[in-house]
């Protein structure tokens, strides 16, 4: 992604606290292969931000070669023991440059925030300007917001005894909320407990639960007569699933991933309307690091052909999306001779038909052990 297309967007990230409350230093805590500090600064970075700032104070000698390696701007905020995030914002605020837009500020254990949603608010702050975005999720706020000129200014004069929130009470007639189906804006590591998950977060991230299957879903306006499809295609997903296992005795061990292969069928055609929908969901999947689905969901049109003789997650959508017409089980015959019928005379088409139902049989063969 260009570096120009973000570059008067700015991100402000605070990190000079002691950490308090969770008595052991936040930024440093460790986040499967990298520091809560490196995953908040990666997740702007691959949302393709990179005018970054980073206020420093307390275990600054530990933190500066991380921040240096990431290319960030480094703030050193040396009276972190008596001044709060604030003081630091102010700071950090003094490095933005006028041609500054906007800015993102954040808590350095803002760690798991898509950076799906880090463009989104900016294309929803470019598309509705206001002094003031706030992402929710299910009706409550978040982080990150995002700060235009004014409240760079307010901020930096603010002298009241509330806080960030007496400078976004000044707004709060320009304020706009973006709901976006992505929970981790909610969650930090303030306490012990929010640590730990954190850390089920991160090991869990690349497989969405339903709830946020069905976030999506709305936040993309699915049709209902699409999400129906694919709660059916999921039904026979892991039908085909069962009864492969069944056959290969995997009481040991499961040879299909059943929450994979669960998720990537209810958001198979979750883009249904829009060209190229298979592409252009695994994109916007792998963006939200919903990696473990994004795979599946790629290829359930057009399935390449190093898959042809594996049996996985990615070969059972692809199949049982064929098993399905709107929301009711159908033949593989059945389906390709409806399908057939809307393709008379496009001979194109019907080729490209005739090989995608030679790899569905060859397929079924595959995982039923039996002709279609």
């Amino acid at each position: 992604m260009s570096e120009k297309k973000y570059e008067n967007i700015y991100v402000l990230i605070a990190a000079a606290g002691c950490s308090r409350r969770m008595k052991q230093f936040k930024p440093l805590l460790p986040l499967h292969d990298m520091c809560i500090l490196e995953s908040t600064l990666k997740n702007f970075q691959d949302a393709g931000l990179h005018n970054i700032i980073t206020v420093v104070g307390y275990r600054k000698q530990k933190m500066i070669p991380i921040l240096k390696k990431s290319g960030v701007l480094i703030v050193e905020n040396n009276a972190y023991d008596e001044t709060d995030m604030l003081e630091s914002i102010r700071l950090g605020l003094q490095s933005v440059p006028p041609r500054a837009d906007a800015v993102f500020l954040c808590p350095a254990d803002v760690a798991l925030v898509s950076p799906f949603t880090v463009q989104e608010l900016i294309a929803h702050h470019r598309a509705f300007p206001s002094s003031v975005l706030l992402p929710a999720y299910h009706g409550e706020c978040g982080h990150p917001p995002l700060f235009t000129r004014p409240v760079m200014e307010a901020l930096t004069h603010y002298r009241g005894d509330k806080g960030m929130r007496g400078v976004l009470e000044m707004f709060q007639d320009d304020t706009e909320i973006l709901e976006v189906p992505d929970p981790e804006i909610l969650e930090d590591a303030d306490l012990p407990k929010d640590y730990e998950r954190l850390k089920a977060a991160v090991k869990n991230r690349a497989v969405p639960s339903v709830q946020v299957c069905e976030d999506i879903w709305d936040y993309v306006k699915t049709p209902s007569r699409v999400r129906a499809h694919c709660r059916a295609v999921e039904k026979t997903a892991l039908k085909l699933a069962e009864a492969f296992e069944a056959r290969h005795d995997s009481r040991n061990s499961r040879l299909i991933d059943i929450t994979v292969l669960s998720r990537a069928a209810l958001l198979h055609d979750m883009l249904k309307t829009q060209p190229h929908h298979a592409k252009a969901a695994a994109d916007m999947l792998e963006l939200m690091g919903y990696c473990g689905v994004a795979g599946c969901v790629r290829y359930h049109k057009q399935l390449p052909t190093h898959f042809l003789d594996t049996v996985n997650e990615t070969t059972l959508l692809y199949l049982a999306d064929r098993l399905v017409t709107e929301d009711q089980s159908v033949s593989l015959a059945e389906r390709f001779l409806q399908k057939k019928a809307g393709f008379t005379g496009n001979t194109e088409a019907l080729e490209c038909l005739e090989r995608d139902r030679k790899t569905a049989e060859h397929l079924y063969k595959l995982i039923r052990g039996e002709k279609p």
